[in-house]
């Protein structure tokens, strides 16, 4: 299965993740978000960043909530960082869209149901 980028396919798995993490990209991104129903704001980006980055810099470990609030409270100074908040930016459930949108290879499910393209 693939969806189309810019004129690229990119390959999915049945549960819509990304079959080559090369070809993630932020454009890949804001197309999953789209068919998760998100519209990106800098505070999604931050947090797909933050994943991306605790993803490929810790031997393809993920930080659990707690750690994410944590690190997001750094990046968001003066904002009360809780899961709650966290939930807020990714409803369905946070780690499977954002791990999607962040980089996951076999982990934000958004591909699956996805419209022909026209």
């Amino acid at each position: 299965m693939s969806i189309n980028v810019n004129g690229q396919e990119i390959e999915i798995n049945e549960e819509g993740f990304l079959e080559n993490l090369d070809q993630w990209s932020e454009d890949t991104a804001h197309k999953l978000a789209k068919h998760q129903g998100l519209t990106l704001t800098d505070k999604h980006w931050d947090a797909i960043h933050y994943l991306r980055h605790e993803y490929f810099e810790n031997g393809s470990s993920q930080p659990n909530i707690r750690i994410m609030a944590k690190g997001m409270g750094k990046k968001w100074p003066g904002e009360k960082v809780n899961a709650s908040a966290l939930f807020a930016l990714f409803p369905v459930t946070l780690s499977k869209p954002a791990q999607l949108l962040a980089y996951r290879k076999a982990v934000v499910k958004a591909t699956t149901n996805l419209p022909a393209e026209t």
